[in-house]
């Protein structure tokens, strides 16, 4: 991959790498010295030092790690021990240098504390159809023109990233991931004061997702259309030459991703009645459902939907009828797993592992944690095992970071580089949600999960949390296209 580029500091050759958000108490905390030239391995000394310039913690750097591929040495610093609240820097001096690290906390629950309403602040400002105050203005009610140029009114939903395409899939499982979170206890938990503007709760963003997906489920088939590949904005008026063409065939309804989309709906729609109690969002689950049981879907991309789909409707109903499909669901998902205990699609895509790694997981771990004597929960349980076994593998690296694959630490050999976040995330999940399933592996995926977080949040090669408005040093913008204010 050749060298990492240095923009945590101007040629700066040796730096800390900190957690920027924080760390929690009663969790891993660690930090990283890395340097361009070859540290030495001695019995350098760190300290933990408050916002009054006291020292509550000392410790010693662990011994020095190479990283061949990028030409760069790095030693461990661990204060896992230190366990009182408050606002910190790491102190150190290397070579006759004294380095210091950006600012971070440690704290109760502090990471979903401080992370929540950032992570739910991304959905809201990538509304499409509506004016979102200090990201865009009003945008695409023009969407959208059929391939013979009849309009249909398909505006709404959310952006796919920050080059404001649009993508059924990526808009059903958005609506999903908003109501699971709308349904958990976490939305009581989350700092919301930090983020831009005044923000909807969960299910009201979870809400104007479904506004959207029921305009855009064909009446005549009951199947999600409607996907908008071109990239930008556009001039929303109907009938000029940038109006963004959809897609209405249903020809390859069997399609993966179509599928999936469907699938992801009835799950939401099923959470979506429990929050709200509108008879509507489980007929409509319940239709959904049928026409995917009828489809006998099993791949992993349909699977893990279809799967979501059985547990939200059986939880909110008892109808015995979708606990069946969910155990049928679990056997299909466990023969997607390789060899190497790695679950990948059928053709065993290499993107599929910075796109979906941790998510087959997560749908058996939410299957057997709701059906713990189901007839598939011992050999989930050996599953996840080979799972762990295979990320420990892939981790043995300075960053205790699961890598794609031997040879490649953050990208795909296919040069397919997009969404590796959402994957490591969902890894993370998975490791987390594996401790309360098999609690004698804790001692293994509580650290690959922390390592996870810690990458996210600003121990990678360049100093960035990559959560926009967080840290130190974050993403400055969530558009790259002009509009951006």
């Amino acid at each position: 991959m050749g060298k990492t580029p240095d923009i945590a500091g101007a040629d700066a050759r040796v730096q800390i790498l900190v957690n920027q958000v924080g760390y929690d108490l009663g969790d891993m905390k660690r930090f990283l010295l890395q340097a361009d030239y070859e540290l030495p391995d001695d019995d350098t000394s760190f300290q933990l030092v408050d916002e009054k310039g006291v020292v509550p913690y000392t410790g010693k750097l662990g011994a020095v790690a190479p990283f061949p591929a990028w030409g760069t040495w790095y030693r461990v610093g661990d204060f896992t021990k230190s366990e009182t609240p408050g606002t910190y820097k790491v102190r150190l001096t290397m070579n006759g240098e004294k380095l210091e690290s950006f600012p971070f906390e440690v704290g109760k629950d502090l990471i979903v504390l401080r992370t929540a309403g950032f992570a739910r602040q991304h959905f809201y400002c990538q509304r499409c159809g509506s004016e979102v105050p200090g990201w865009h203005p009003i945008c695409h009610l023009d969407d959208g023109i059929a391939e013979d140029g009849k309009h249909f009114d398909f505006v709404g939903g959310w952006h796919d990233a920050g080059g404001a395409r649009k993508y059924d899939w990526s808009i059903t499982q958005t609506m999903e991931t908003l109501a699971r979170y709308a349904d958990s206890p976490l939305t009581r938990m989350e700092d919301t004061s930090q983020c831009r503007g005044k923000l909807p709760n969960a299910l009201e963003e979870a809400l104007w997702g479904a506004v959207y997906c029921r305009k855009v489920i064909d009446p005549a088939t009951g199947r999600i259309r409607g996907t908008f590949a071109r990239p930008g904005f556009t001039d929303n008026k109907i009938g000029t030459k940038d109006d963004r063409k959809i897609s209405l065939t249903f020809e390859g309804h069997r399609d993966e991703k179509k599928t999936c989309s469907n699938a992801n709906i009835a799950g939401a729609f099923a959470l979506l009645y429990k929050l709200t109690g509108d008879g509507s969002f489980l007929d409509d689950a319940d239709k959904m459902w049928t026409l995917l049981k009828n489809d006998k879907v099993t791949t992993w991309r349909q699977g893990n939907g279809m799967m979501g789909a059985d547990l939200w409707l059986y939880s909110v109903t008892r109808d015995e009828k979708y606990a069946h499909h969910a155990h049928m669901m679990a056997g299909e998902l466990l023969k997607l797993q390789g060899e190497d205990g790695e679950w990948t699609s059928p053709a065993r895509w290499s993107m599929n592992r910075s796109t979906g790694r941790g998510v087959i997981p997560q749908a058996l771990l939410h299957y057997a944690l709701m059906f713990p004597e189901g007839p598939r929960s011992s050999k989930i349980e050996a599953a996840l095992v080979r799972f762990v076994d295979h990320i420990e593998k892939c981790a043995q690296n300075p960053f205790r970071f699961p890598q794609h694959d031997e040879e490649t630490l953050i990208a795909t050999k296919s040069g397919w580089h997009v969404a590796p976040n959402g994957a490591y995330a969902a890894t993370a999940a998975a490791m987390l949600m594996i401790e309360k399933l098999i609690p004698s592996e804790k001692e293994r995926t509580a650290p690959l999960a922390r390592s996870i977080i810690d990458w996210l949040l600003g121990v990678n090669p360049m100093g960035v949390c990559q959560i926009r408005g967080l840290g130190s040093r974050s993403a400055p913008v969530a558009y790259y296209h002009p509009i951006q204010r």
